[in-house]
């Protein structure tokens, strides 16, 4: 069963800010980001339950390239994205997200 991925407002103006600093860093990096990004979700919407639980529900799935977490729960047949942070913010920013 293929689940379906949701983000969340505040999950997707995290992708589009990490989007626009790769950007800023070189062009066509945030492209990257992106596909890197849809590749490992490609991977979350077949095995969702794969990954750790983090916090309550919250589960955390490592970006294999760059260095962001996407945390997510599952709810039925939907995988509801909460955030896509950089790994090194502090905790309580993704534990809001729960």
């Amino acid at each position: 069963m293929s689940y379906r991925v949701a983000f969340r407002p505040e999950a997707a103006a995290d992708v589009r800010a990490a989007y626009q600093w790769y950007e800023r860093r070189r062009s066509g990096l945030g492209t990257e980001f992106e596909a890197a990004l849809d590749g490992d979700l490609a991977l979350l919407r077949e095995l969702p339950t794969a990954f750790p639980l983090v916090y309550r529900e919250l589960r955390k799935l490592l970006l294999r390239r760059f260095p962001y977490a996407v945390y997510y729960a599952v709810e039925a047949d939907v995988v509801r994205i909460r955030g896509v942070l950089h790994v090194r913010q502090h905790p309580r920013r993704w534990r809001r997200r729960a």
